[in-house]
């Protein structure tokens, strides 16, 4: 009935805001809980249930009737001073934009959805549904508050520590119910206020500039800006014609790269980053601008999407936080156990998948262990924490692209913006990308314990070099391999549940893995397996005609020029060639070319010269406390010659 007002959506704007002062805000800073939403739930479009959701602490969770004060505290604020209109106008305002500028969506998934908007919509609104916010409703909104009450209440609280006095039927969960005692009651209508919580001022980040640029879509990216240190890539791209852009910031620092500490500082000062930017980030979100930060091997990458009007402001506060915001202590502890929990559950995850890890480990360089990332997280102090920020901007450079509705102008601001903010007191450095192993012929052997019966196995095969014509025929292989790889191994053989042949890329370096999790085979009966399964694929391919070998070629290039769908995808897919240094932006486009004019007897030639055993290899075994032999023709990582790497 009033979905012109949206009662609901008011009122969880304001109770699920994360911006300062927010209930979040406060209930973060007094260590209690981690995040917040808040709408509706169970809606039979006659009754609801306003949900506000919470992830505790553990101090959050010895201490649920100070979170309930909080919360009891701010719905009062928002009874006694939230009914203002300019709260309504910029809500109104984003769906207004949102409905203009809507990104198209997959046909079957537009229609599906008006089918069902149908139900309960007329034919002339069913269009705008949900975006039609005209009448704001004081009295409606105020009519609904009066709902949020401790005696309309219902609190759920669950943890993994918590008993019960009775058990659920299917899954024989304990659980209890009781009544909300009176004295709690009471003590929650005795509530004062905080001064700690305050509604949201306006909101800077609502678009004001939503026009389309009238000048011609560029075709690549350009080099607009270039100084030492710094490189700005630019394209005009009004093509999904929505007035939004993408600018992405990469930060490329050496000491990221220095040991498994500095891996785990870098991870831990993303984190913090992003734990001290929520409350500024929030009103940007509501806005219409999303922001993603994470760290890499070379450092930090800022991505920011939406709306171009008020990306720069957005970035300008980033940046300052990123280099100046104090780190706070109780955020760091929780943010440190955090990620050692997250390193030690990477120890309990499927026996394929960790071997697939300790592949890469091996093949990338610079790497380390898990137990090299537990054991050195331990010395990790807030104190160093510091020091590793300072020596991250000491000396960098830095890459960006600026892609969609801004002018170049603009995008060189911003370049010289972030030049001058970062670069001006640093030593600009270039901080070339990851390594791969070069294994030149080496067939390098290694095993994993894990907790698990079954077998995890991972053959890896490298290609010779990162040519065009060898990145195309390992695709090509991969394709027509797959499929009779898991006929073979899993549905004839019964080898394995899990099993699957993959292109297996680093880097633009080349390569295949077979991958198999067995509960029945050990790791040398799958190589065995594996190995004849290549030697008689030769066969299998000299079988094909023509035409089904055009099928394949014609599968793998629609993949790899699969049109945009979005314009954050063709972003994503320029960034690729921005951080490979492909100037020309052509990657797939030479690739489709090469894969066009293989033959038969190219793939052939290719699967002969894997299988006759001349090329690298790795072959990774996962066991559970057994004693395993080195299979025939391997050497252990240990026992390898050398290292060699594939250069830039």
């Amino acid at each position: 009935d009033y979905v012109h007002s949206q009662p609901v959506s008011y009122l969880a704007n304001l109770i699920g805001h994360e911006g300062e002062g927010s209930l979040l805000s406060a209930l973060k800073r007094a260590q209690l809980v981690d995040s917040l939403s808040a709408g509706a739930q169970f809606d039979t479009r006659n009754q609801a249930i306003f949900m506000i959701n919470m992830s505790l602490t553990q101090k959050g969770l010895d201490n649920t009737d100070d979170i309930l004060g909080y919360l009891f505290s701010y719905i009062d604020l928002v009874e006694s001073q939230g009914m203002q209109k300019t709260y309504f106008d910029e809500q109104a305002k984003m769906l207004d934009i949102s409905f203009r500028f809507q990104e198209k969506l997959a046909p079957f998934s537009y229609v599906r959805a008006l089918a069902g908007a149908l139900q309960d919509t007329s034919p002339e609104e069913v269009l705008v549904e949900g975006y039609q916010l005209t009448s704001y409703d004081e009295d409606l909104y105020r009519s609904y508050v009066e709902h949020l009450t401790p005696e309309n209440m219902l609190v759920t609280l669950s943890a993994n520590t918590l008993e019960g006095d009775k058990t659920t039927r299917w899954f024989k969960t304990p659980y209890s119910i009781e009544s909300f005692a009176a004295e709690r009651l009471a003590r929650l209508n005795q509530r004062e206020a905080r001064p700690e919580l305050a509604l949201p001022d306006k909101n800077q980040f609502i678009p004001d500039d939503v026009a389309l640029l009238s000048q011609e879509d560029s075709r690549i990216p350009e080099l607009a800006y270039q100084s030492q240190g710094i490189q700005l890539w630019h394209a005009i791209d009004t093509s999904f014609g929505t007035p939004k852009s993408n600018l992405f910031v990469t930060l490329r620092s050496p000491a990221t790269m220095q040991s498994a500490t500095s891996l785990n500082q870098i991870e831990l000062m993303v984190s913090l980053f992003k734990d001290t930017l929520n409350e500024f980030s929030y009103p940007a979100y509501l806005g219409g601008l999303n922001y993603e930060l994470y760290n890499h091997m070379r450092g930090v990458t800022i991505k920011i999407s939406g709306y171009s009007d008020k990306q720069s402001l957005l970035l300008e506060e980033i940046l300052s936080s990123i280099q100046l915001k104090p780190f706070m202590a109780e955020r760091f502890a929780i943010i440190k156990e955090r990620l050692e929990r997250t390193l030690r559950n990477l120890k309990a995850r499927k026996p394929y998948e960790q071997a697939l890890g300790n592949a890469q480990r091996h093949l990338m360089h610079p790497s380390w262990s898990i137990d090299e990332r537990i054991e050195s997280l331990a010395n990790i102090s807030l104190e160093s924490m510091e020091s590793f920020r300072q020596a991250f901007f000491e000396a960098m450079d830095i890459a960006l692209l600026s892609n969609g509705n801004t002018t170049k102008a603009k995008a060189v601001e911003i370049a010289k913006m972030i030049e001058n903010e970062l670069l001006s007191k640093a030593q600009r450095v270039s901080v070339k990308r990851a390594k791969v192993r070069k294994l030149e012929g080496e067939h390098l052997f290694d095993t994993l314990e894990v907790e698990h019966p079954d077998t995890g196995f991972v053959l890896y095969l490298q290609g010779l070099d990162r040519s065009f014509g060898e990145r195309a025929r390992f695709m090509l292989l991969s394709q027509l391999l797959g499929s009779d790889y898991y006929n073979d191994i899993r549905t004839e053989k019964q080898l394995g549940y899990i099993v699957f042949a993959t292109q297996f890329p680093l880097l633009d370096v080349p390569g295949m893995g077979f991958i198999v999790q067995s509960p029945v085979a050990s790791g040398q009966q799958l190589l065995d397996e594996t190995n004849l399964f290549i030697k008689n694929s030769k066969e299998r391919l000299e079988a094909l005609d023509d035409e089904q070998i055009e099928r394949s070629k014609a599968s793998v290039i629609s993949r790899l020029t699969k049109k945009d769908n979005t314009l954050y995808e063709k972003s994503n897919r320029y960034w690729q060639e921005v951080d490979r240094e492909n100037s020309a932006f052509d990657t797939r486009d030479q690739l489709a070319a090469t894969l066009s004019q293989l033959g038969k007897t190219d793939i052939v030639a290719a699967l002969e010269r894997i299988a006759s055993d001349k090329d690298g290899r790795m072959l990774i075994y996962t066991h559970n406390g057994q004693d395993i032999e080195t299979p025939q023709g391997y050497s252990t990582i240990e026992e390898s010659k050398g290292r060699l790497y594939f250069r830039d």
